[in-house]
């Protein structure tokens, strides 16, 4: 087989080879971006020619064959690949042989990785126009979500709701709390009992919020504590992996014109962080790495110092656009508003009317402003009154339109009426 073509991915079905080899398929159970390892692995048994069970097979000889093996695969300068590239290759390989206790020298395969670009640092107003460049509410929530935690691209598969605190909802700062298996490391050697303890900003609650809802409403899904947080859009719904975080994070690149990965988003809190002064043990727990000498900081009190420090760097951190309007403004009008459509929905189902229907009488009689409590009263006064009453009410007289199209509708003869939080605008013609 050429080695031009052997480097393709599309030329294996790696599932197909995964099941064909045991020790594989129990390593990479063991892993998190397990197809991308698999992958590796399967490159580097096309180069040497040998298959899984053959390179375990090396390592019962005693002078080394295994480890020159590798050796002369990182030195082999006629493969086509990046330095970055052929470095996965080797450590997917290194690790197959570490999970089936056949541990090569330290020396082994070494690849001398030369950086020449500068790593980048997106910055605020970078991560506005990938937020503004998302296709949907999920990737504008992705934009924002990393751009506050600072958590992996590696461990957002296994993001559960579970994960945030209780009541999140209704808490200004949001604690996320992640246990060892589902960050870097794995728990296991030196990252045994490390956690990541980090926040959400305001603004990244908010666009979270806006994707549950709009999943809930376009995709009628209903997330449980136990459900996954990003998801594929398409059914079965089912979390997004590894790979597929990385053609959105390239698809929100190319929109924008941003040059970005979502690692970029770690350094940007790792900034944010430190022009907070926040102390650089602080700063790696809500990374997620280890800290000597440090007692654990999974107490409640430890909690909220760390939520405090974090507090403080919200200026830093915020990547809201309009200074006019303080997160904690958008914040409190959205969960409301959320909360609202909620009692629309349960007020229709109980008395078995159209969504759509109670929907327009809220907006009818600006029931929306309301507070929850009077508004749900409202309700129901309005749906004792007789058929007539009803339709006459129902008639569609306000509209919610585009800052584009306000000029226009405003020669028609309707009015101005408020900027929504979506930022659109309502318009009425009463």
């Amino acid at each position: 087989m050429k080695r031009s073509t052997y480097f393709k991915k599309r030329s294996i079905d790696i599932h197909k080879w995964i099941d064909q080899y045991e020790k594989v398929s129990v390593w990479i159970s063991k892993l998190q971006n397990r197809e991308s390892n698999a992958f590796n692995l399967w490159r580097y048994c096309e180069w040497s020619g040998k298959n899984p069970n053959e390179l375990l097979a090396l390592k019962e000889n005693t002078d080394k064959e295994a480890e020159y093996l590798l050796d002369r695969f990182a030195a082999d300068k006629t493969l086509n690949l990046t330095n970055h590239a052929r470095n996965n290759i080797v450590m997917s390989a290194r690790s197959f042989y570490t999970h089936n206790y056949s541990d090569l020298a330290s020396e082994a395969g070494k690849v001398q990785v030369e950086k020449i670009r500068p790593y980048r640092l997106p910055t605020k107003q970078d991560i506005q126009k990938l937020r503004n460049a998302a296709y949907n509410p999920r990737d504008r929530s992705l934009v924002s979500f990393m751009a506050s935690t600072a958590i992996a691209r590696g461990t957002l598969p296994h993001l559960k709701f579970s994960h945030l605190e209780k009541d999140w909802k209704n808490k200004e700062i949001v604690h996320i709390s992640l246990p060892s298996k589902i960050i870097k490391g794995r728990g296991r050697g030196r990252y045994k009992g490390v956690r990541q303890e980090t926040f959400l900003t305001p603004l990244a609650k908010v666009d979270m919020i806006q994707y549950l809802e709009w999943m809930e409403k376009t995709r009628n899904f209903e997330f449980k504590e136990d459900s996954v947080i990003f998801l594929r859009i398409k059914k079965p719904y089912t979390p997004l992996s590894y790979s597929e975080l990385g053609v959105i994070a390239a698809r929100l690149s190319e929109k924008s014109g941003v040059p970005f990965a979502w690692h970029d988003m770690r350094r940007h809190v790792q900034t944010s962080l430190e022009e907070a002064r926040i102390s650089y043990n602080w700063c790696r727990k809500i990374r997620g790495r280890k800290v000597k000498g440090q007692e654990s900081p999974y107490s409640r009190p430890k909690i909220e110092q760390l939520r405090e420090a974090f507090r403080s760097a919200l200026p830093s951190l915020s990547i809201a656009e309009r200074p006019t309007l303080s997160e904690e403004q958008i914040l409190e009008k959205l969960t409301a508003r959320f909360e609202k459509k909620r009692i629309i929905e349960d007020f229709a189902r109980q008395r078995n009317i159209p969504v759509e229907k109670v929907e327009e009488i809220a907006k009818k009689f600006d029931l929306m402003k309301m507070k929850m409590k009077p508004m749900a009263a409202k309700l129901r006064e309005i749906f004792l009154k007789d058929q007539t009453e009803d339709e006459t009410i129902t008639e569609d007289c306000q509209l919610i339109i585009t800052e584009e199209q306000l000029e226009d509708y405003l020669k028609k003869g309707f009015r101005f009426v408020s900027v929504l939080p979506s930022e659109k605008i309502l318009i009425s013609n009463e």
